[in-house]
């Protein structure tokens, strides 16, 4: 089988949701037409032909409208080399490589400037010039052209253009080093090694974990028939989606004013016995960074729950940039199941969710109620808060993005084994809910039974 070549697109599209990227890449189905794509194509053309040869856009279409006004913000083309336009490289990282164009890249003896040509419906969708450090193509451009020019510096300008008549434009630009960059392109290494292990293994879209919260991302995704979640799917990624509040490019900046480390290796060599903190020990010492989205390579898995890059566009309004705590367990959201289900076999049927009454906890001890949950008045906590809590204590120690990816199926037993630590550190105070639809639920489940003093069963 033909070794894969990656793009920054690509690992964008696998950090926002890792099944949308396999219907396109492991599937090989087609995008739908985008008549907005159409018109960026478009102006880039516009703008080689302008840049290449000094041959002036149109005034009539609106792409060459857009074209005409972005002209000032660029080089004028007799100081353009023309295999500066669209400049294509490979770039390869221990197991992956890199495959792009840049738009334009203008080389000098102690800096370089990339170029690149945007449209958007509105600038409010225009990343910052903080923005682009941090940035899955920036960062990466910036890498390449700092690793061929042999330079520790980059300057990026972003130039946007608006689809309208007339257009608005807007320059975003950034200087980045070596170091300003490191963390974002190491994660981007990552997630492209586990596209690599999802290609070697021989997987399908709907073995992968999905993101019920991209399905209205970016004007909402063109597969959304394909997944054919239900709402108690969708449902399930409530509990990720708050978690991950606290992004991974806000826990990259901590990180970066803390003291940065070395990236994680891509397996360890021997089992880590993690433990799980309580949530003071946590904010007194925050995990290294998690990566945002992970990958089954022993078998299908559930979506994870570790931070990822906040996505900004048409669709996503500006989040905010101060970090929310992950909820306490005690203030647990009820949500009918826990996390995003995946299975390598076709899932049960959902549960029956039977309403029961508040069963009499033992002293020192607590009820799980399987399948089914209390009627009001019942004090349980939801399962799904537990098991993010473990699998960010399991991310932080082993540098994988999931229990799933750990060395030949020892995964499980091993993310069990901090499930078991947890509930000792962290008992509920009266019970569990949880769901067997969920295959994290399904992998903890002889815990969650042999630690019960009492098991409702829906």
């Amino acid at each position: 089988m033909k070794k894969p070549v990656f793009s920054a697109s690509q690992v964008s599209t696998y950090e926002l949701c890792p099944r949308k990227w396999g219907w396109q890449k492991l599937d090989g189905l087609p995008s739908p037409p985008n008549k907005q794509a159409e018109v960026g194509i478009k102006v880039h053309e516009a703008l080689e032909k302008w840049l290449g040869e000094a041959e002036l856009p149109g005034n009539e279409k609106l792409h060459d409208v857009m074209a005409r006004a972005l002209i000032p913000l660029l080089p004028p083309p007799q100081a353009v080399a023309k295999e500066n336009i669209e400049r294509q490289f490979h770039w390869s990282e221990g197991d992956v490589t890199f495959t792009g164009f840049m738009d334009l890249v203008m080389p000098s003896v102690e800096n370089c400037t990339i170029y690149d040509h945007k449209t958007t419906g509105s600038l409010t969708w225009a990343k910052t010039s903080d923005d682009l450090a941090e940035d899955v193509q920036a960062s990466l451009y910036a890498r390449v052209a700092m690793d061929e020019f042999g330079l520790d510096r980059c300057d990026l300008q972003w130039t946007y253009a608006t689809r309208k008549n007339p257009p608005t434009v807007s320059p975003v630009r950034a200087r980045v080093t070596r170091d300003d960059i490191d963390l974002r392109v190491q994660q981007t290494v990552r997630s492209a090694n586990e596209m690599l292990k999802i290609h070697q293994a021989g997987y399908r879209a709907k073995d992968l974990p999905f993101d019920a919260s991209a399905c209205s991302a970016f004007g909402g995704c063109p597969f959304q028939q394909n997944c054919n979640l239900n709402p108690n799917q969708r449902n399930q990624t409530i509990m990720a989606q708050e978690l991950s509040k606290s992004s991974f490019l806000q826990r990259l900046q901590a990180r970066k004013a803390a003291a940065p480390a070395a990236a994680p290796a891509a397996a360890p060599a021997a089992a880590p016995s993690f433990a799980v903190n309580p949530p003071e020990a946590e904010e007194a010492a925050p995990a290294p960074v998690a990566a945002p989205v992970a990958a089954p390579v022993a078998a299908p898995v559930a979506a994870p729950v570790a931070e990822a890059p906040v996505k900004r566009g048409p669709g996503r309004p500006r989040k905010s940039e101060t970090p929310a705590p992950a909820p306490a367990v005690e203030e647990a959201t009820p949500v009918t199941a826990s996390i995003a289900v995946v299975a390598a076999t076709p899932a049960p049927p959902t549960p029956r969710v039977a309403a029961v009454a508040p069963v009499a906890v033992p002293v020192g001890g607590w009820t799980l109620y399987l399948d089914c949950q209390p009627v009001k008045g019942g004090n349980a906590e939801y399962v799904a808060d537990r098991l993010a809590r473990v699998m960010l204590a399991f991310t932080a120690e082993t540098g994988l993005t999931h229990y799933k990816l750990y060395e030949y199926g020892k995964g499980p037993a091993l993310f069990a084994e901090g499930f078991a630590r947890d509930l000792q550190e962290n008992p509920p105070r009266a019970g569990i809910v949880a769901s067997t639809a969920s295959q994290e639920v399904r992998d903890v489940l002889q815990v969650l039974q042999a630690s019960a003093a009492i098991v409702v069963q829906g």
